[in-house]
């Protein structure tokens, strides 16, 4: 398999940042479905699933969490319910169910363009990918979303802990 370019440029040697060693950041570049219907509109689009920690914060793609009302919580419960019913195998099967509020807002597209297993943090708070982070190849990967998408993407940073 052929080793796929780099997409960012990681600020590893750049001495404002240090590893806080959590795990790593990874960074997505997603098209936020802007709602307006195209020619033949099938109900149909991308959910990313919530990540660990969202380093990025606009544009927000996942509801603020409630705990009390989250899908994941009620899920939880049932599966518990379930399990003092002794109906073990249907309470496993609860694990392959997942939550609406773990999927992110609806997007017309997410590409992955890129990690590393550093937790880059500075004093202002943990690295963020933006535009003028991108390697000439990630440029051409989000100039191609632009056109194809009508709209410019958002870049997006998590960290694995």
């Amino acid at each position: 398999m052929k080793t796929p370019p780099a997409l960012v440029n990681w600020p590893h040697d750049d001495p404002a940042y240090h590893d806080s060693g959590e795990g790593g950041l990874f960074a997505y570049v997603a098209i936020p479905d802007p709602g307006t219907p195209d020619e033949c509109c099938v109900d149909v689009s991308v959910h990313m699933t919530a990540p660990d920690a969202a380093v990025t914060r606009e544009p927000a793609l996942w509801e603020p969490f409630d705990y009390h009302a989250c899908g994941s919580t009620r899920l939880h419960r049932v599966r518990a319910r379930l399990e003092q019913l002794q109906e073990g195998e249907l309470a496993k099967s609860m694990d392959n169910l997942m939550g609406r509020d773990e999927l992110s807002l609806a997007l017309r597209g997410a590409v992955f363009i890129g990690s590393t297993h550093a937790s880059l943090v500075a004093d202002h708070g943990y690295f963020q990918v933006t535009k003028e982070h991108l390697t000439p190849d990630g440029l051409r990967l989000y100039d191609s979303l632009t056109v194809a998408f009508g709209s410019e993407p958002a870049i997006v940073t998590f960290l694995d802990t």
